[in-house]
């Protein structure tokens, strides 16, 4: 898995782009201030020696989409192969791995804008070759337990509370599973940090005056303190020791004002405040408890 920090180019100048990293496909992010463009490979696991057609997917602020439609060009490498295969410009590409072994970023698809020849999107996903069944090459004997898949890892975020007031500190714990397994501790050189984000699709609104209070980096939870009220999107995010972005989760907070309690008592209101000789007006009693109005006398209770 890689991350490349990015910068684009425009003749207005250097514009900052976000770069967001998917594990299997090692697929690159880029984003601006108006659209995010990703691709992703498939498949990443091959047999040695048969001639593999790979599909590239291509995403539009996380729409599926077709680079054509907007006059965007495609292109191929293969590293190891030192050829653009023989489809250098489509969705789909044809390579043959002739020898077993993990390839390492060593196919690449990218995506440009032929306008000024901007890299807007690439992916650069691990290739997993294994020896071919001598006993049965079938397409069914893919799936044999010979054939070793790119690790799933998935991370997940959450609070320790779903009512947050302006200055109430949260507990906040994030899960880091690799291949059906919670991990205890982060692998050797990674870090793991909580931020607000701003920056995500959607994010653009999200309150980010929030205080971390560790800020370690070494561990799966943290406490946050809310200063003020909003909407938070808050990020967990792993990184390796290159501090480039493994994966990254997110958890919505919302945070408003704690509702004044009512004073306990019994409290009396009339339907009208407009009663004149003769009129009939509604009387209601409320009777708070513990900042609760009940909606029922407590047994043995009555009320006159």
């Amino acid at each position: 898995m890689r991350l490349l920090s990015k910068f684009r180019k425009s003749l207005a100048g250097l514009i900052s782009a976000a770069v967001f990293l998917s594990p299997l496909a090692s697929s690159i992010v880029f984003a601006d201030d108006e659209d995010s463009y990703s691709v992703s490979v498939d498949p990443v696991t091959v047999i040695a020696g048969e001639e593999t057609t790979f599909t590239a997917v291509f995403y539009k602020n996380g729409e599926e989409f077709d680079p054509s439609e907007e006059g965007l060009t495609i292109s191929w490498w293969c590293v190891s192969q030192n050829s653009a295969g023989s489809n250098s410009s489509g969705t789909t590409n044809v390579f043959t791995y002739d020898e077993a072994g993990v390839y390492a970023e060593d196919l690449k698809v990218e995506l440009w804008d032929p306008s000024d020849w901007t890299r807007i999107a690439s992916a650069y996903p691990t290739i997993t070759v294994s020896e071919a069944d001598p006993d049965n090459t079938d397409e069914e004997d893919i799936t044999d337990p010979e054939v070793t898949p790119s690790a799933e890892e998935v991370l997940s975020v959450s609070l320790g509370s779903d009512t947050i007031h302006p200055g109430d500190t949260v507990d906040i714990e994030a899960e880091y599973v690799v291949d059906g397994q919670t991990l205890t501790e982060l692998p050797e050189g990674y870090n793991l940090w909580f931020w607000a984000d701003q920056w995500a699709e959607g994010h653009e609104d999200g309150s980010v005056d929030m205080t971390v209070l560790n800020k370690s980096g070494t561990t799966f939870t943290d406490s946050i303190t809310f200063n003020s009220e909003g909407t938070y999107y808050i990020a967990a995010e792993v990184k390796d020791a290159n501090d480039n972005r493994v994966l990254i989760a997110f958890v919505t907070a919302i945070v408003s004002e704690e509702e004044e309690l009512q004073e306990d008592g019994l409290y009396v209101s009339l339907g009208s405040t407009d009663i004149r000789s003769g009129d009939t007006v509604s009387i209601e009693a409320e009777y708070v408890v513990d900042g609760q109005t009940l909606t029922e006398l407590p047994e043995g209770y009555n009320l006159w």
